[in-house]
């Protein structure tokens, strides 16, 4: 479900920032853009929930440390993390498509 609602929140803003036919590089580099301003968003976000000077300690744990040493934070990081990636397997997909009606 998320990534489905990925790729269409992705598919809409390539859609709205261009009206005409944009190559499959420039649509690379706005879809990777896109997913690399949602990652520093979501590391702003991250920062600003548990503190600047638990960064590097999150970063330093396992997995397993993080539900005990953050749990109220937990399930938010595991989301954004899963949303990330979807983001980027979005975007693989988009450009998949891309390439396969560019030669159709």
């Amino acid at each position: 479900m998320k990534f489905l609602v990925c790729l269409l929140l992705i598919a809409a803003v390539l859609i709205n920032s261009a009206m005409g036919s944009f190559s499959i590089l420039a649509l690379k580099h706005q879809c990777k853009s896109y997913c690399a301003n949602a990652e520093n968003y979501a590391q702003d976000l991250l920062t600003e929930a548990v503190g600047a000077e638990n960064i590097q300690l999150i970063q330093n744990h396992a997995e397993n440390d993080f539900k005990n040493s953050f749990p109220q934070h937990y399930e938010k990081i595991v989301e954004m993390k899963e949303y990330l990636e979807s983001c980027e397997h979005a975007c693989d997909s988009l450009i998949q498509e891309e390439i396969f009606n560019y030669f159709q």
